[in-house]
């Protein structure tokens, strides 16, 4: 399965301490190269910085159409790093995005993309039996400042059994 992962579900699941769950759900990961700029060179010192660095099971593509790139950010209003994640998945054809951002997902989706959100992670973790609760990661990336509206962390919590 190949997955490309944008910047907020790395560094998200990295501020958790979760980020070897990417692994477990997924093997090698794959990011652009715009990602590895934000997280570990412009990220120095931040969350999941150095965990990015050294996760061996992350490799980091370039991307070779960067003119798709460009047409992403200017036409869609998106940034670099999401642009780059979704031509990447277009290049390798990959199976999974992994995005946050609302305009970024709701346009991958328009492209037919396959994508997870950092709350879907979670999701899938449990389902695996690799958590056992939803609502406590849920509440930690709240208190870390991800942004969840209340009727999709309810939406969430139901899905997941957790009433």
């Amino acid at each position: 399965m190949i997955v490309i992962a944008n910047s907020t579900p790395l560094i998200y699941c990295a501020t958790l301490s979760d980020l070897l769950l990417l692994r477990q759900l997924f093997g090698t990961n794959t990011i652009p190269q715009e990602v590895y700029r934000e997280v570990v060179v412009e990220g120095k010192g931040q969350s999941g910085e150095r965990e990015i660095r050294n996760a061996t099971w992350i490799q980091v593509k370039q991307v070779k159409n960067q003119k798709a790139v460009e047409r992403f950010i200017v036409s869609h209003r998106l940034h670099k790093g999401e642009s780059e994640t979704m031509v990447l998945y277009q290049q390798l054809n990959a199976h999974l995005a992994l995005l946050d951002e609302e305009r970024a997902v709701a346009y991958a989706r328009r492209l037919g993309m396959n994508v997870l959100r950092t709350a879907g992670v979670y999701m899938e973790a449990k389902r695996l039996g690799l958590i056992p609760w939803v609502r406590e990661k849920l509440d930690r990336l709240r208190q870390e400042g991800f942004w969840l509206k209340d009727e999709d962390y309810e939406a969430i919590i139901r899905q997941a059994g957790e009433e």
